[in-house]
This record gives structure tokens, sequence and C-alpha cells, in this order.
């Protein structure tokens, strides 16, 4: 399971940069960021978040769209359609 206190070492297993305290990656053009400091999970501008509460570390399934694949994800059609749960 994804937890706040495991989450690091999973975006450094997936290859995202780290500096300081923030977590990046850019995937298909569309950067996407694990804030440490803020405990905030930071989206590329477009993409539909149904609530904030999806987007800070309240809650390990916020975690779970960062520890997918998605280097294989549509990103544009994604960006344009889907909502993160």
């Amino acid at each position: 399971m994804i937890t706040k206190a495991n989450f690091n070492l999973l975006l450094n297993t997936l290859d995202f940069s780290q500096k300081e305290n923030v977590f990046s990656k850019r995937i298909h053009g569309f950067l996407i960021q694990a804030d440490f400091n803020e405990e905030q999970l930071l989206y590329p501008p477009g993409v539909k978040i149904e609530g904030e509460f999806t987007t800070n570390f309240s809650s390990s399934e916020n975690f779970v769209v960062f520890g997918t694949k998605m280097e294989s994800w549509a990103w544009p059609e994604w960006r344009q359609s889907r909502y993160c749960y």
C-alpha cells in the first residue's frame, strides 16, 4: 500500500527527479509534481480535479495516480476527459 511514509520511495523508483522536497516528472510534455513541503499533488493545467481533497497527502488513495505507469496513458485525451479521484 502506498502511504505518506513510503511515497517518496515509490517516486524514486518511478524515476521522478527530486529538488529539495519536490518530486517532478515530465510525461509527454506534461509536468506532474509531488510537493512534500506543502503535501500537495500537482497536476498539469487543464486536468480536471474532482475536488481539492484529491490533491493532498491526507489519504493514501490520492497517491494511486502517481503510482501507475503514466507513460502509457493517452495524455492529450486524458487531459481533456479524465477526473482525478
